[in-house]
């Protein structure tokens, strides 16, 4: 239910929000399809990323699908 591979995702995601910050990030997160916004959110909230350093980014948020992931339903079940 997530291991190294997920710890590897987040390390990536961490140092990917440092060196672009929220101007950059935001812009890039528009182009993609809102279910892959949903999965980038569900990192975002998973790793305690302050909303007050992305104020763009979470707004793009905002309007991305409640996707109820089968990562999340396994740990519901489990």
């Amino acid at each position: 239910m997530g291991g190294e591979d997920l710890e590897a995702m987040d390390m990536t995601f961490a140092e990917l929000f440092k060196n672009l910050g929220d101007d950059k990030f935001s812009e890039a997160l528009q182009t993609v399809r809102p279910e892959v916004r949903s999965s980038v959110h569900w990192f975002f909230k998973g790793n305690r990323i302050n909303k007050t350093d992305y104020p763009k980014t979470f707004a793009i948020f905002a309007s991305a699908p409640n996707i109820d992931w089968p990562l999340d339903q396994a740990y519901r079940e489990g």
